[in-house]
């Protein structure tokens, strides 16, 4: 048992150190990180938990309890840790929220990359080329960005669809060949 204790003293000062440090998207199952409390709603999964202590400006990280589908919101880490089968603990994503694109990144357009959602701005068919798409994204206040699916996607409803996004985005993926275009609005470029 003392052990134990010890192991998960280890495992929660190193986790404290990582949590202070920036991003982690480490999940911890079986593992309790106990703090101070300063709320509990419900959530439907560890995602939907993590994202609201994400968004609570005071949590730095929760305890998903799946049973009955709490969500303990923490803060002060420095109360320790248990094992408790059926929780699921992890740290709020504040420091990973993405950056402004550079002033070369801005303008470029990112052939077969397909940029991780955030929220949607607006959908609009039919649209000629990437860079009306980036065109529209500028002209359009919430766009941060934007996913282009060219002529050559797979179902024909979404052909030339100008997908518009909010913010920026959270992660680059590749994608087929010729099928993708995502970018920028220009309104995200350094004005110097």
């Amino acid at each position: 048992m003392m052990m134990k204790t010890q192991v998960l003293l280890l495992l929660l000062l190193g986790l404290c150190a990582a949590a202070h440090a920036g991003c982690n998207k480490r999940l911890l199952r079986g593992t309790a990180l106990d703090g101070r409390w300063i709320g509990q709603p419900r959530a439907s999964s560890v995602g939907a938990c993590q994202a609201k202590c994400t968004a609570h400006p005071r949590c730095l990280f929760f305890a998903y309890f799946s049973r009955w589908k709490a969500c303990q919101l923490l803060t002060n880490p420095s109360y320790g840790s248990y094992a408790y089968g059926g929780v699921t603990s992890g740290y709020s994503l504040k420091g990973c929220q993405p950056k402004p694109p550079g002033k070369d990144e801005c303008k470029k357009l990112a052939v077969d990359t397909m940029f991780h959602r955030t929220s949607n701005v607006g959908r609009i068919n039919n649209v000629a080329s990437a860079e009306d798409c980036q065109k529209k994204c500028t002209a359009e206040p919430r766009c941060g960005f934007f996913q282009y699916l060219t002529s050559k996607w797979t179902t024909d409803f979404r052909k030339n669809l100008c997908a518009l996004m909010s913010g920026l985005p959270s992660e680059k993926k590749a994608y087929g060949k010729g099928i993708v275009v995502s970018g920028y609005s220009l309104n995200q470029c350094p004005k110097n």
